[in-house]
């Protein structure tokens, strides 16, 4: 299967993805037309490649803002207050602080979760990367 593999500055592997999930990846966020096809276009290559600090900082606005898209949505169960009763050790687990609040995210069967926490993870690593004002570099595997 085709795929990119993402390394942290350390060079220890923090994911991968394969190529139609990271293109579909991409494609969520609401960016420029032109870095969105660049983007694209270096996936579709299958090649190696990496995404500067720049552009990094634009999809950190963009995945923010997609996280307060998906908090918002009225299919999120933000507080899952039932379900924790019910189900502590289960969908007490994973808590999501986000501007303020803690959200509770069970991503084995909710969709707006699963994305959540994806987007969070990957939030995660460009603020690693762009701390250290360095580009991230995805790995081309056949």
């Amino acid at each position: 299967m085709k795929s990119y593999l993402i390394f942290n500055l350390n060079n220890k592997f923090i994911s991968s993805r394969n190529t139609n999930l990271l293109h579909d990846f991409f494609t969520q966020f609401n960016i420029s037309e032109s870095l969105k096809n660049s983007i694209l276009v270096r996936v579709n290559a299958e090649m190696n490649f990496e995404l500067s600090v720049s552009e990094l900082q634009q999809l950190e606005l963009a995945a923010s803002e997609k996280i307060d898209e998906l908090v918002a949505d009225a299919n999120f169960d933000p507080f899952k207050e039932r379900l924790r009763r019910l189900y502590p050790l289960q969908y007490s687990a994973d808590p999501f602080i986000w501007k303020g609040l803690t959200y509770y995210l069970y991503i084995k069967t909710n969709l707006i979760d699963s994305q959540i926490s994806e987007i969070r993870s990957f939030l995660a690593h460009i603020k690693e990367f762009t701390n250290q004002n360095q580009p991230m570099k995805y790995t081309f595997k056949n």
